[in-house]
């Protein structure tokens, strides 16, 4: 039945009497139905009603058929529509046998109570198209849609085609999950149905074309999630190349963000490659310089056998002279007398001269070594302050003034030496004196000696007494209470009652007395074995808390933070202790104080622990455990009760040993019923031996141990009060040896004694230390350049003292053969009568020691030859540039040796090097190329990212009027704003283009902003299901689907349940947008699901054409079998 307008008042009828017009809907349609037509009725018929302009039926009836064929006017004017959907039959699907229906081909009003299968048209609807079931969130298969008791299911759906022609899709699947198709009764697969469907501009997958009762909620969610809001936005609206370049964009964004990590990667590792080849560079020159060191050593160590072989044959052939020169002394004894005087006088001048020799390179030695000193001074002022400059000037005057002493008391010397040079006179008896000088420096040598040994044992002792002081300064540091310990322990293992403790702490003002506890806090024990004792003795009391009134005992049971722990009352007051005769009786048996005697507590706490009987509980030995039984039976350890029967021991009924708790218990029925037990004892956990006076003992052990230390101090002192004065007295000796020495030698060596002391004096005077004054005054100023100087000074300071050393050391060994020499050659003359023999002695000794000499040479000789055959000019050449003797070749090796220390082990590292030449390279390359290929990318973007915004210029992929993603955005705020504006409210639709911490965009994150206002006093604030109510957040998710459909064009929509959480006024508001859209020329054909039908809903609604709104009215279930006519 059709008409042009809805009869207000029958919809009305519809919302409050369903039953009565069902009955009259049934009657009115038993009277239009044709014989022909004419069938049994089913509750779940789905009928269609329209309202003409005058209110009368229709006479002009069509007969349509499933393949869509026309037969009058009308169908042919359908027929040149948009694909639009003609007819559909369901057959054994969900809750229909075989039914049909006929939508209209504008809006279409799906209308009736939960459950009357209105969306049961809808499933019909996407399977029938190809669709997947998946997209209804309905049923897990297509077996899911077949009816109740049937084995298949069929779906057909008419088409509209241009020219007046129509297209029938049939589909049908049984309980296999077997799926089949026809087109116009031509065999086909869902891949073609699909095809045909989308090229006709139908997407179900679309939420602005298909959107169920189960996608409404979804797409609400999406206000929450702008991100998913703006892709689902763009698959819904925009041409299908915008949603592929948002996701090109943000799969480029991420690989270009994975590139510029590659690139840093790539660059940080150049950078370390880089790194590398510098270090490796460094060890190849520390390589080479290495090299050239060992071949610098091994030509030096040749020169220096070289050396050697030419000094030893040059020996060789000395003594070889001094032989023949020794032969030649054999003549007559006259030339022997005259040749040995001769001798004399020569080796005496020339040990004069070496003397002399000596003394100068003595006195040079000692002149570098004050060089060095004053070398080191100015090194050590280098790194002072000005105020040990000036101390240093000080110093100066000092030196000045210790000069001038040691001039007089040189010049006394000079004095003395003089007058007892005149006063010399041979002495007889001196080689007697000297010995026995000698030995009394031995003497004190040795004494010397023992004293430095006991020395040494006493500063070791010294070290191990400072030791054992610094041991107990950290242990004293350390050292932390017993109830530190505990309350520790307590936070670790029971956090509840250290939580309690620390409550009352914070809150003692509350009470009016002191609390205590737990009772194990304040308990304290000096012994390990009592403390289990103690705690075996106090079991559950020791996690109790004691109060010493009734009103802070009330307290602490109302407090609910402590309402969990137990607390006992006490008035503070000790029971009276045992009989003391008793304690004497228990000592037989090894029973020796009681357990109350052993703890350290406040009174109130000692009194609850009294309450247990501690007081009169023993402690007792192993002793006591093994006479337990004797114990028991003595009658004097039991106490009788009034009636005269043993109750219990006199001391209580449990006594302590290290071996257990003996428990004896006595019958109350009789004196001969006992029973008796043993316990075992366990370490405390809770108790902690008492530190109280440890740290007394500490102090005390460290008192100790200072007097040992100040003790050990003083005997090293003691002993190198000693050594001094022993060396003093050695000194002494040693000078007093030195004298008898000289007076042994003669006059001589007086005179030698009288020169040294000019040359000293004159030396002592020519020196004037206050000539380095005005340097030091200045020294402030150029202290980093002379300190460079200083440090080179010294270097070559160092090297000159060395050979001076040498050179010294070489002319004392030179200066001992000329003066025995001498000696000899005196003792020769003065004996005349032995010359001769002493002569061929010497001739004898002489060629033994050529011959030695020889060997030496032929050793030397043959040595060089293994190392170097032959010495050709080029070898000399290069021997010309190296030192000439043995001893700074020596020092020259030993300095390349430090070098070559200080170098370090290095291996040659040339492929390594070449190597990483290779990889710095390709890693240059790569990062080229890296870069090259970002700024490619970012290229590439931008361009992708222009187009996606703003569209391309040739409207090839984003046609108007679309356009871009920013054109749209700005077409959906024009009709959502104008949407709300119409209904005074205030609404847009913005797009959040998100940027990156470094201000890169950030396309995964692009998202679209839903802004609403309902109230003039209000800002515009993101849609959000937490800030608005339920009823605006459907209302505005409804408008902005309708301001997506507006810029959308295809076949058919479907709307599922708009009105869900609305008021009457935004319903009706919502309703009436989509009618005005729904009714216009050239719109889509739509699907409206309601459950409901307020009053007044269309009211001054108005239409364009004749056929604009069609009601489908599903019926199932017996309830709605009875329509009333009379209410339409």
């Amino acid at each position: 039945l059709r008409r042009r307008r809805f009869l207000c008042q029958g919809l009305r009828s519809f919302a409050t009497e369903s039953r009565s017009s069902h009955q009259a809907f049934r009657r009115m349609n038993d009277q239009a139905s044709s014989p022909e037509e004419e069938e049994v009725p089913s509750p779940c018929r789905v009928k269609r009603k329209r309202v003409m302009n005058e209110g009368s039926r229709s006479k002009n009836r069509h007969k349509r058929s499933l393949d869509g064929a026309s037969e009058s006017e009308p169908r042919k004017k359908l027929a040149t529509h948009r694909a639009i959907i003609l007819e559909i039959r369901m057959v054994n699907f969900l809750s229909y046998e075989d039914e049909r229906c006929y939508p209209g081909e504008k809006l279409n009003l799906i209308v009736g109570p939960n459950g009357a299968g209105k969306s049961t048209i809808i499933n019909a609807m996407c399977i029938g198209l190809g669709f997947k079931h998946s997209l209804l969130d309905r049923g897990k298969s297509l077996h899911d849609f077949i009816k109740r008791g049937e084995q298949s299911s069929s779906i057909t759906i008419v088409l509209s085609q241009p020219e007046g022609k129509s297209m029938t899709i049939e589909s049908k699947f049984d309980l296999n999950q077997s799926l089949k198709f026809k087109m116009n009764g031509k065999q086909s697969d869902r891949k073609e149905v699909q095809e045909f469907v989308r090229a006709q501009g139908i997407n179900l997958d679309n939420l602005c074309h298909f959107l169920p009762q189960e996608k409404v909620a979804k797409f609400a969610d999406l206000a929450g999630k702008p991100a998913e809001m703006l892709l689902e936005v763009e698959k819904a609206v925009g041409p299908p190349q915008m949603l592929t370049d948002h996701t090109a964009l943000i799969g480029r964004k991420k690989n270009s963000s994975s590139l510029k990590a590659e690139f840093e990667s790539t660059s940080a590792r150049l950078s370390e490659s880089i790194s590398q080849k510098e270090s490796l560079q460094e060890e190849m020159e520390r390589f080479e310089k290495l090299n050239k060191i060992d071949e610098k050593i091994e030509k030096e160590q040749l020169k220096i056998v070289f050396l050697k072989e030419r000094d030893a044959k040059n020996e060789w052939q000395s003594m070889k002279e001094e032989l023949r020169e020794k032969e030649a002394a054999l003549g007559p004894l006259q030339e022997n007398y005259d040749e040995a005087k001769k001798q004399s006088d020569d080796a005496q001048a020339a040990f004069s001269d070496s003397k002399k020799g000596r003394d100068e390179s003595d006195r040079k030695l000692h002149a570098c070594h004050r060089a060095i000193e004053n070398l080191q001074q100015k090194a050590m002022t280098f790194e002072e302050n000005s105020l040990q400059t000036q101390a240093k000037i000080k110093d100066l005057d000092t030196r000045k003034a210790k000069l001038d002493k040691n001039i007089t008391v040189k010049e006394a010397e000079l004095v003395e030496a003089r007058e007892a040079r005149a006063a010399f006179v041979a002495p007889t008896d001196i080689d007697k004196k000297l010995k026995d000088a000698n030995e009394a420096l031995n003497t004190i040598s040795r004494q010397v000696t023992k004293r430095q040994d006991d020395k040494r044992k006493m500063v070791l002792e010294l070290a191990e007494a400072e030791a054992a002081l610094s041991s107990k300064n950290a242990e004293i540091a350390n050292f932390q209470d017993s109830r530190a310990i505990k309350l520790r322990k307590m936070q670790q293992s029971d956090q509840s009652l250290f939580a309690a403790y620390q409550w009352i702490q914070n809150h003692q003002d509350r009470f009016t007395a002191r609390v205590y506890g737990p009772v194990f806090l304040d308990v304290e024990v000096s012994d390990a074995q009592h403390a289990s004792y103690i705690e075996s003795h106090m079991g559950g009391t020791a996690r109790s808390f004691v109060v010493q009134n009734q009103n802070d005992f009330k307290t602490f049971n109302e407090t609910r933070e402590l309402s969990q722990f137990t607390v006992l009352n006490t008035n503070g007051k000790m029971p009276a202790q045992t009989d003391s005769s008793l304690l004497e009786k228990c000592r037989n048996f090894g029973m020796d104080s009681f357990l109350i005697d052993h703890v350290q507590a406040p009174d109130p706490v000692k009194a609850i622990l009294c309450t247990n009987s501690m007081h009169r509980s023993l402690i007792g030995s192993s002793a006591t455990y093994e006479q337990r039984q004797r114990i028991i039976d003595d009658p004097a350890l039991k106490q009788k009760g009034q009636d005269g029967k043993f109750r219990h021991l006199a001391f209580g009924s449990s006594c302590y040993t290290p071996r257990g708790i003996i428990n004896v218990q006595f019958s109350m029925y009789g004196n001969q019923g006992k029973m008796e037990s043993v316990k075992p004892l366990y370490p405390a956990n809770r108790l902690v031996v008492g530190q109280g006076n440890r740290r007394e003992q500490l102090l005390e052990e460290k008192r100790a141990c200072e007097e040992r230390v100040a003790g050990r101090k003083e005997k090293v002192d003691v002993i190198q009060r000693d050594l001094e004065n022993l060396n003093h007295d050695k000194h002494q000796r040693a000078t007093e040896v030195r004298d008898l020495r000289t007076q042994r030698d003669g006059g001589k060596a007086m005179d030698s004694k009288i020169r040294q002391l000019e040359q000293l004096l004159n030396s002592l005077k020519n020196e004037n230390p206050l000539r380095e004054k005005p340097k030091l005054e200045q020294v402030l100023k150029q202290q980093f350049e002379e300190g460079k100087d200083i440090c080179r000074k010294l270097l070559a300071e160092v090297k000159k003292t060395r050979s001076e050393q040498l050179t010294c050391q070489a002319l004392e060994l030179r200066l001992e053969p000329l003066r025995n020499r001498a000696l000899d050659l005196k003792n020769d003359m003065q004996e005349k009568g032995n010359l001769l023999s002493e002569a061929k002695r010497d001739y004898n000794k002489c060629v033994d020691e050529v011959e030695a000499a020889k060997k030496v040479w032929k050793k030397l000789q043959k040595k060089r030859l293994e190392v170097c055959p032959e010495i050709t000019q080029d070898l000399l050449g290069t021997f010309e540039s190296l030192p000439d003797s043995v001893e700074d070749l020596q020092n020259d090796i030993d300095e390349l040796e430090l070098e070559k220390d200080r170098l370090g082990i290095v291996v040659d590292r040339k492929q390594d090097y070449d190597a990483i030449v290779v990889e710095i390279g390709e890693l240059e390359s790569q990062v080229a190329n890296m870069r090259n290929r970002i700024d490619n990318e970012k290229e590439e973007i931008d361009k992708l990212k222009a187009r996606w915004l703003d569209g391309d210029s040739e409207e090839a992929l984003y046609p108007k009027p679309v356009g871009g993603l920013r054109n749209m955005i700005a077409t959906i705020n024009t009709e959502f704003s104008k949407t709300f504006s119409e209904m005074g409210n205030c609404g847009e639709v913005r797009l959040n283009e998100a940027k990156t911490e470094d201000g890169e965009d950030d396309f995964a994150k692009y998202s679209i902003e839903i802004l609403v206002k309902f109230r003039a006093t209000q800002d515009l604030k993101k849609l959000d299901g937490h800030v608005q109510s339920g009823g605006e957040t459907s209302l505005s998710t409804m408008l902005f689907l309708i301001s997506l459909q507006q810029i959308t064009s295809c076949p058919f929509r479907v709307v599922d349940e708009i009105n869900q959480g609305m008021d009457l006024q935004y319903e009706k508001a919502v309703f009436d947008r989509i009618v005005k859209w729904s009714c216009t020329a050239h719109t889509s054909q739509c699907f409206l699901i309601t459950p409901k039908f307020q009053p007044d809903l269309l009211d001054n609604i108005e239409t364009e054409g004749d056929e604009d709104i069609t009601v489908l009215l599903p019926q199932r279930g017996k309830e709605l079998a009875l329509w009333n006519e009379a209410d339409w």
